[in-house]
């Protein structure tokens, strides 16, 4: 299996032209160039054209380092560059990224964030690319501060006059229309892209090692008790851009980013930044302004740059303008190439998460791709079938129903016909059925002979020998209930020994059929009713006292 790729894209005329891209490894990279014939005059169509000829030579390169199998091909980064993008605060009702580019569209002025308290680089890429969808607006996920109120002309204690609230949310904002070009063009030709981010995503995860030290599976000291990531800044010298990127990350995670251009010379062939202090200070302003934002600082910063033209005047100014913040210089001849293969090494150990927006671009990583419709057109072939199921056997029962119908007419008549010549008057009643069941119940019982019938409880002898033992003048009778199946004697006497002496004679007296027992209990009350029995029992089975006689 070959290591990761990483491509990242280079572009041009507000991130709508492809100018390069660089397909870098571990230990290779290879750089594809626009050709002239797929270009044109205009600028969207030859966007469109450079996008497809970059998908069909990725598609190339990725297939023929995975021993020529093209349905294999897989790009692990999309990597897209810096180009009229911008990262700045903006206010919105809460986090949620709906909300916040609903509020970010919405803008009232030109130049002025969506709720018109202050003007944003966000605000004025959204002015120039218009209501075209052409930008990608992402949230970053976390809050770093406390939802602020904002307040006019009143006290804090009064909740009345609160004007409005909200919060103050970072937000990316990167053009990606041509992009997402690229990346449906690969997707239909069969090339996977593991996840999409932008340059400062990139730097992030390349330069900041608390990402893969404090990563799953990561091997821990054990002298070490726990450790905490700390804020770290990276500034990145791009050259050939002529532009200073700068990231403030956490745990590889992207808290926020910013650009900017600067001179460049050419030295030969070698395209060169030219770095003055004003640079620093201009790096120094954004960092106070987003420290005042964010709560927080960079606790080091990391400068990446080529040996350009003042690049030691400008990471001595960092750090005098910087005085608390430790400042690592380090010279490469191509920064951003040493950015792409380090990010290459890190996602052979761990994959970058396309749905964490402080780790990626979700809405452009997260595309719909051939598997999604795919799916959907299974799910509606079975849909299809089912609905051509359920009509096919409609139409088969609703062609039955005539035949149904029709036999269930003979069979009435005939049953009307039968029923005429035995009982004429019940033929045509709606309620033959019910009328003839009666009529069949009634004629049964006429037959019956005499001894089906079950004896009757003798529960007028059951009832003379309770009021012989129930008689006595220091008894109380309470409630007394003979049922065909049971019967219950509830009585209040002095004390326990008459009740168990009551309980005592039914047993002994003859002429009761229930075995009698007693549920004994003292209760609060009058001398002659402290004591509470309660005496129940069930009938003997009938054919013990089918010979006995007895009244009900």
């Amino acid at each position: 299996m070959s290591s990761p790729r990483v491509c990242y894209v280079e572009r041009s005329d507000r991130g709508v032209r492809l100018t390069r891209a660089r397909l870098a490894g571990m230990r290779a990279e290879e750089v594809w160039t626009p050709s002239v014939a797929a270009g044109g005059t205009d600028i969207a169509t030859g966007s469109i054209r450079h996008a497809s000829e970059l998908a069909a030579w990725l598609r190339d390169r990725l297939s023929a380092s995975r021993n020529g199998s093209r349905s294999r091909a897989e790009l692990d980064v999309l990597c897209v560059d810096a180009d009229s993008s911008a990262c700045a605060w903006t206010a919105a009702p809460s986090f949620e990224a709906p909300v916040v580019e609903a509020v970010l569209r919405q803008r009232t002025a030109m130049g002025v964030d969506g709720d018109g308290v202050q003007p944003s680089a966000i605000a004025t890429i959204s002015t120039v690319f218009g209501d075209r969808a052409e930008v990608g607006l992402q949230p970053l996920a976390h809050a770093t501060k406390p939802a602020r109120k904002r307040w006019s002309g009143a006290k804090k204690d009064d909740s009345k006059a609160v004007v409005g609230a909200g919060v103050r949310v970072p937000v990316l904002a990167v053009p990606d229309a041509t992009i997402r070009v690229l990346a449906d063009d690969l997707d239909t030709l069969g090339v996977q892209v593991g996840s999409a981010i932008s340059i400062w995503h990139a730097v992030a995860l390349a330069w900041d090692q608390s990402w893969t030290r404090l990563s799953p599976g990561a091997e821990v000291d054990g002298r070490v008790v726990s450790e905490t990531a700390s804020t770290q800044a990276t500034v990145i010298v791009d050259a050939d851009a002529g532009r200073v990127l700068w990231v403030w990350s956490r745990e590889g995670g992207l808290i926020a980013a910013g650009s900017m251009l600067t001179p460049t010379v050419t030295d030969g062939e070698r395209v060169e930044a030219c770095l003055t202090t004003e640079h620093a200070a201009r790096l120094a302003t954004a960092f106070l302004s987003w420290g005042v934002q964010t709560g927080a600082s960079p606790a080091r910063i990391v400068v990446v740059a080529s040996e350009s033209n003042g690049a030691a005047t400008f990471g001595s100014a960092l750090a005098q303008a910087m005085p608390h913040t430790s400042v690592d210089m380090a010279i490469d001849v191509d920064p951003i190439g040493s950015t792409l293969r380090r990010l290459a090494e890190r996602v052979d150990t761990r994959a970058v998460d396309p749905s964490d927006p402080q780790r990626a671009l979700v809405a452009l990583g997260m595309r719909p791709s051939r598997a999604h419709r795919s799916m959907y057109r299974w799910i509606a072939i079975a849909i299809v079938l089912l609905a051509a199921l359920i009509s096919a056997s409609a139409w088969r029962m609703g062609s039955q129903s005539s035949k149904i119908l029709a036999a269930a007419r003979d069979a009435r008549s005939r049953a009307s016909d039968a029923v005429a010549a035995v009982r004429p008057a019940i033929a045509g009643s709606p309620f033959m059925a019910e009328e003839l069941e009666t009529e069949l119940a009634v004629a049964r019982r006429r037959s019956m002979p005499p001894d089906a019938f079950q004896p009757a409880r003798p529960i007028m002898r059951e009832l003379e020998g309770l009021s012989f033992l129930l008689s006595m003048p220091t008894l109380t009778l309470e409630d007394i209930d003979l049922t065909p199946t049971n019967g219950r004697v509830t009585f209040f006497v002095p004390d326990t020994v008459m009740a168990q002496e009551i309980e005592a004679a039914c047993r002994d007296l003859e002429g009761l059929s229930i075995s009698w027992k007693a549920d004994i209990r003292t209760v609060e009350g009058s001398p002659d009713r402290r004591v509470r029995c309660t005496l129940s029992g069930l009938w003997p089975s009938r054919t013990a006292i089918g010979g006995s006689g007895g009244g009900s």
